[in-house]
């Protein structure tokens, strides 16, 4: 499979995933910047927290899953995305880190 082709898979995937985790997890703007373009780091193997950074100034934040909200599908893009990733790596190798893969996604605040 070719590079250029996982690199949009994983786009695509992450594009999906912030659908997803916006109405998820409480989201806050970076209280060090004021930024609202933020990078998903990580969500908890229960889903039940999310680590994100501030596309800005880098600031780590995390928020708790909101009550009654379900995480699954969010693991499930989580799980793809990292999958492809592994592919990515075993194609290019350490290249991978010289590639630029847009994985922001926009708190809808001011």
């Amino acid at each position: 499979m070719n590079e250029k082709i996982i690199i949009q898979e994983i786009q695509s995937l992450y594009m999906a995933l912030n659908k997803v985790v916006l109405p998820l997890y409480r989201f806050k703007n970076c209280p060090k910047c004021g930024g609202n373009v933020m990078n998903i780091l990580r969500i908890s193997p229960t889903g039940k927290s999310i680590e994100y950074s501030c596309e800005n100034c880098g600031e780590v934040l995390k928020e708790k899953i909101i009550a009654g909200k379900n995480p699954v599908k969010a693991l499930n893009l989580q799980d793809s995305i990292k999958s492809k990733l592994h592919k990515l790596v075993s194609l290019i190798g350490d290249e991978v880190h010289k590639r630029e893969i847009d994985i922001t996604f926009t708190i809808n605040r001011p």
